[in-house]
Order: structure tokens, then sequence, then C-alpha cells
């Protein structure tokens, strides 16, 4: 299943002050393959994943469904507006995982 709300990363003391997007400009993540090539390569597809291109981070967090507290953040080899693509980890805990895109301005929820 792949659902997509923005969570936002900021964290606030004081007066916090806050803008809401409308989720018709937020990430939205749509699917998620391999390639047979190259299982260890993972692609994200979806919409708003920069911004078209004024967001410059773009990276992937994988968090374990059975261990909250075990959660990977992984550079992208490449992203832009629609597609992302990240390198899992040889050595990474097996599970299921939740996948997010962040960008500059929170993360996709998994």
């Amino acid at each position: 299943m792949i659902s997509t709300d923005l969570v936002m990363l900021s964290v606030c003391t004081g007066n916090c002050n806050f803008t809401y997007l409308d989720s018709s400009v937020s990430p939205n993540l749509t699917s998620i393959s391999t390639s047979s090539a190259n299982a260890q390569n993972v692609t994200l597809t979806g919409t708003n994943f920069t911004n078209g291109g004024t967001f410059t981070i773009c990276m992937v967090s994988l968090t374990n469904a059975g261990n909250s507290s075990d959660v990977l953040v992984l550079p992208t080899l490449s992203c832009n507006d629609t597609s992302a693509v990240f390198t899992v980890l040889r050595n990474i805990s097996s599970g299921s995982y939740i996948v997010r895109l962040r960008n500059d301005i929170g993360e996709t929820n998994g």
C-alpha cells in the first residue's frame, strides 16, 4: 500500500510558524520497483519529488516495520520530479520496510 502525506522534519521551540502545502504540491509516491538486472537498485515513481527542480534534497528513508528505531537514510543515485533511484545496502536486516522519499520540506509517509 502506498499513501502520501507531508511530514515536516523541522524541530521547533517557542513560537512556531508553518505553511501548509496543498497535497497537489506535496511529494506523492505512487509505485516502487526493482530492476531485474540489479535488484539492489530500487526505483520510486511519483510526482513533486523535487518541486519542478527547485528542491535540492532528495533522499530515501527506510524504517523497519518490525523495529521502528531501525531507520536508514540513503542518498539517491538519481532524482527528478517523477522518479528517484536508490541502492539497498547488502547488509540491511531482513524484514518489511516503510519507504519514504525526503526532500527540502519533508517526506512522504509510507
